[in-house]
């Protein structure tokens, strides 16, 4: 072993890569997460200036609790979750 092979590896601070191109669209990926972090600041800021002009309750929050309970519908319909139905039998006080 020479001083080049001991000073490699994960102990010298390099990351071990599974794909060859994961270094190259890293960039794209995290200027596009950033883009779209900038443009939901700016649809929330518009939001929030339109709705106190109106004088209604923002929509933004509406909209990201809508989008939530949608996504986690999708979620449950593709997996394959079925859904319960509780009854409850005060007189045998039995839970099904």
């Amino acid at each position: 072993m020479n001083a080049k092979t001991l000073a490699s590896g994960p102990a010298s601070g390099e990351r071990h890569r599974s794909r060859r191109g994961a270094d190259r669209s890293a960039p794209f990926w995290r200027a596009l997460r950033g883009t779209a972090a900038v443009l939901v600041l700016l649809l929330e800021l518009a939001d929030a200036w339109l709705t106190s002009q109106m004088g209604v309750r923002p929509v933004a929050p509406m909209v990201r609790h809508l989008a939530a309970v949608l996504a986690a519908e999708v979620r449950a319909r593709m997996s394959g979750v079925i859904e319960a139905e509780v009854v409850e039998d005060c007189e045998k006080g039995v839970w099904r």
